[in-house]
């Protein structure tokens, strides 16, 4: 991995990019980073991700992201998620550092 500490979030994504290409798991990148690559720049310590992948799957590619040394945690969608209620699924990720711990 190229991180090595907190404040690195654009290596992060390319880590998490790398992981998730070799994987064959569809993501788009979104957030402050998609929009600096279109000329916006807006200040932001995070980098954010989208996945489209099953339930099951997202499970899976937990312990694969920590087998590869990522700091994982994953969290399940309730009655509460908006992306539950609107039918998007049962599992969100929010920031991807936040899914990734860091």
């Amino acid at each position: 991995m190229r991180t090595k500490r907190p404040g690195e979030s654009a290596l992060l994504l390319l880590d998490t990019a790398a992981l998730l290409t070799d994987k064959g798991i569809t993501y788009a990148v979104i957030g402050a980073m998609a929009a600096a690559v279109h000329g916006v720049v807006r200040a932001s310590i995070d980098a954010d991700a989208v996945l489209s992948v099953t339930t099951l799957r997202l499970r899976q590619l937990e312990r694969e992201f920590a087998a590869a040394s990522f700091m994982t945690h994953l969290r399940e969608g309730d009655l509460a998620d908006p992306s539950w209620r609107s039918g998007y699924g049962q599992s969100t990720l929010g920031a991807l550092e936040q899914m990734l711990g860091r």
